[in-house]
């Protein structure tokens, strides 16, 4: 459990609450700065005096820079990959490991953890195995082998975050399937194909295909999917409490990303 992180998460969840009693353009605009983690994170940073002020350049790089604190990555491979000065990244990685405490301690004590266990686990319990931390020590000082310990020590944080949000993934496809089953059963005309359907996924998203006619029903289903009726699930077959609610985002059309196999150049112009 972060309280420095997860009451900045609360806050964008109650925005959203606000806004389903009361929609309104403010509280739209509202969301897309005070709701944004990496914008409060430039604050708490002390990048910028509010989240209003945090320009799109400097949002992206506390996020990537955040990311990459969290998965292990060198400070050099960061600046090269958000092409910015190595000073600028590492005043960004001190900022963060001091105001983000708690984070930051659970980073290293996950890595002491699986050095002197051998393994990781989710909050779901899922164990992840590293042996290879088995000889930790030799595979530190031996510079042939540093790169083995990096990895590992890469693994020993992402493991619990990236297959935790796997596992959530999954879980939740099942229960929307299962729910879109059990809405339509008695309908002959989806007895045959199913008017919701995943199509792809991995650990922080999910590509889903619904029929026109039910659009609105796929909404509330994929949002039930994979937030409240999924921590109802976590909480029931693995005992796992969530110190803030699961959310999501969602986009709805065609998906740009995909385009460039079907219609070379077309978003060069878009």
């Amino acid at each position: 459990k972060c309280p420095d992180l997860s009451s900045a998460f609360q806050k964008g969840l109650d925005i959203i609450r606000a806004f389903r009693k009361k929609p309104s353009a403010d509280l739209v605009k509202r969301f897309t700065i005070e709701g944004d983690i990496h914008r409060v994170n430039t604050v708490t940073f002390g990048m910028a005096t509010s989240p209003e002020l945090v320009t799109d350049d400097i949002r992206g790089a506390v996020k990537g820079i955040a990311f990459g604190a969290v998965y292990g990555r060198s400070m050099k491979s960061l600046a090269a990959a958000l092409k910015m000065p190595l000073e600028v990244v590492e005043n960004i990685f001190k900022l963060f490991f001091s105001k983000l405490r708690n984070a930051a301690k659970w980073l290293l004590d996950i890595e002491k953890f699986a050095q002197s266990h051998q393994f990781v686990s989710s909050g779901l319990h899922r164990r992840r195995n590293l042996f290879g931390l088995m000889l930790f020590k030799t595979l530190k000082e031996n510079k042939a082998l540093r790169g083995v310990f990096n990895a590992l020590s890469r693994r020993s944080r992402n493991s619990p975050i990236q297959g935790l949000g796997s596992d959530l993934g999954f879980a939740g496809a099942r229960l929307i399937e299962k729910t879109t089953w059990w809405v339509t059963k008695d309908d002959p005309k989806w007895r045959k194909n199913l008017p919701l359907l995943n199509c792809n996924m991995v650990h922080d998203s999910s590509e889903m295909e619904a029929k026109y006619a039910f659009i609105l029903p796929a909404i509330e289903i994929i949002e039930y999917g994979l937030t409240l009726g999924n921590q109802r699930k976590a909480k029931e077959l693995h005992g796992m409490d969530f110190s803030v609610d699961l959310a999501i985002e969602m986009e709805i059309g065609p998906n740009l990303a995909m385009t460039q196999k079907w219609a070379p150049g077309f978003r060069d112009k878009t």
